[in-house]
Parts: structure tokens; sequence; C-alpha cells
């Protein structure tokens, strides 16, 4: 996958490391669950948000730390009057 399409607006129904398509529905311990909602809560997610980017990061995580550095790299670019340090 090309990095740059990576960083590209994308659909609700998309991923940076593609488009969402499989599904899967999990029974969870009551406990298990309210700690998923508490933690999406606290981060601003909905906890599909959160079960998608908990088992993203454990299924790829080399895969979801390239997005990562590839969209601070695009931050740090973005940021007015700072100029990156040359390598």
């Amino acid at each position: 996958m090309n990095e740059d399409s990576m960083l590209l607006a994308r659909s609700p129904n998309s991923h940076p490391l593609g488009k969402l398509t499989f599904q899967a529905k999990v029974d969870l311990p009551e406990p298990v669950g309210e700690q998923i909602v508490s933690r999406a809560r606290e981060c601003g997610m909905t906890t599909a948000e959160l079960i998608r980017e908990v088992l993203s990061w454990w299924a790829c995580p080399a895969d979801m730390q390239s997005v990562l550095d590839q969209r601070e790299k695009v931050a740090r670019g973005n940021l007015a009057g700072i100029v990156p340090k040359q390598p």
C-alpha cells in the first residue's frame, strides 16, 4: 500500500489499513464491556472505534506504526513557523 494513500481523507467505512469489510461479533463479560465503554469515552471515541484501534494495533503493529509516523510527519510539516530539522 502506498504510504501517501494512507494519509488521504477516508470515508466513515474505511481505515488507514483498508476498507472496513470484515465484521466480527463477540460476547464479552460485563466488566470488560464496561471498561471498553469507559476507555472509549475517555478517548473521545465510540466503542467500535476503540475496539478497531486496539485490534488493528494487535494484528498489524508495524503497519499501524507506519501510519502513525506518516501522520506525525505531515502534522509537523503543517505547523506554521516551524521548520523541521534536516537529517
